[in-house]
């Protein structure tokens, strides 16, 4: 009768004790109850690249979609900073542009003509360099070719030159200022103006 008290007051014991070490662990502080739950974190939205910034590549371009869109932009931004979207329009500027330069290298920026010009609107480097204040080596880069072509397009079409003639300007940017302004006119420079306003430039309207 001894025996079976003693092992009922152990098991009471020991079942109390167990409820104790159950509570105490329950009270115990976390190690990690002290940090902060971090914030919910917002959506992350993320800017995909915009890969309508320029209008598609013309089908008669037998160039990277890369580079059409490069050449677009430089061209772009030529017109704009050298005024010649303010003398013609921004898309008639744009168009003529386009049109020179497929007349000019069919957008091939790193063509050298016999005569030596360079790049993208085959612009002669005297003209760079006196013009633009470019090297030869500088006009290789489709930026500068274009921004220092627009520039020239931009002071032929000037009061001081041919006063907002298109034509003019374009047959002297092929044939030089200088018969030009003295009334000498070549048949090759007329048409080379003619084509690019009247069947080159119309492909580049977007």
């Amino acid at each position: 009768m001894s025996k079976f008290i003693f092992v009922l007051l152990f098991s009471f014991s020991f079942s109390q004790l167990i409820n104790f070490q159950v509570q105490a662990i329950d009270n115990f502080p976390s190690p990690y109850s002290s940090l902060v739950s971090p914030p919910e974190t917002p959506a992350v939205i993320i800017n995909k690249p915009n890969n309508n910034k320029c209008p598609n590549k013309p089908k008669l371009l037998l160039i990277k979609d890369s580079e059409w869109c490069e050449i677009y932009d430089s061209t772009t931004k030529a017109i704009t900073e050298q005024g010649l979207s303010q003398k013609l329009g921004s898309e008639k500027a744009l168009s003529i542009m386009l049109g020179l330069v497929f007349k000019e290298s069919s957008f091939r920026k790193n063509v050298k003509g016999k005569a030596g010009e360079i790049g993208l609107t085959q612009i002669m480097p005297s003209t760079g360099q006196f013009i633009c204040q470019m090297k030869e080596k500088d006009l290789f880069k489709a930026e500068n070719n274009l921004n220092c072509s627009a520039k020239y397009l931009n002071l032929l079409l000037s009061d001081n030159y041919f006063a907002g003639d298109l034509e003019k300007a374009l047959i002297a940017y092929n044939q030089g200022w200088g018969n030009v302004q003295k009334g000498i006119f070549f048949t090759e420079d007329i048409n080379y103006a003619k084509l690019i306003m009247n069947e080159y430039a119309p492909k580049f309207l977007f």
